[in-house]
């Protein structure tokens, strides 16, 4: 992060106190998707219960998967950098290739011409180039 290597003054702290407050805001909903998967699996192999009343077994497994992320972040030397090619690499598609693409899909008519301006217009042929 840059806000490291800029002096401490109160807007320097303000802002990474700000980055703090947002990782810890948008870690549970990146992670929610996946917990919710993976407790239904477990509910349906018999592993966890599937009810509502016993919630101290979820919230045990979700802590330990908590947990679990942040010792591989740690121990995983250059993780940034690591995050940062997955995550660009992820919203390139999911902003430029698959919108496109989902419009082609739904079109009720297969025209080139149509398509051709889906792609230009959304940029994804560049970012497709730019991928492969």
């Amino acid at each position: 992060c840059v806000c490291v290597y800029v002096s401490d003054r109160w807007s320097t702290i303000l802002a990474k106190v700000c980055l703090c407050v947002d990782l810890l805001f948008s870690y549970p909903l990146v992670l929610f998707p996946i917990l919710e998967m993976t407790e239904s699996y477990l509910a349906d192999k018999g592993l966890m219960a599937a009810d509502t009343k016993t919630v101290w077994p979820r919230n045990v497994f979700r802590s330990s998967l908590v947990v679990l992320t942040a010792l591989i972040a740690l121990s995983v030397p250059h993780f940034a950098l690591l995050t940062d090619i997955f995550a660009g690499l992820g919203q390139t598609l999911l902003g430029f290739v698959v919108p496109p693409l989902i419009s082609m899909k739904l079109s009720s008519s297969f025209s080139p011409r149509m398509h051709a301006k889906t792609w230009s217009g959304g940029g994804g042929g560049v970012s497709l180039w730019a991928i492969v």
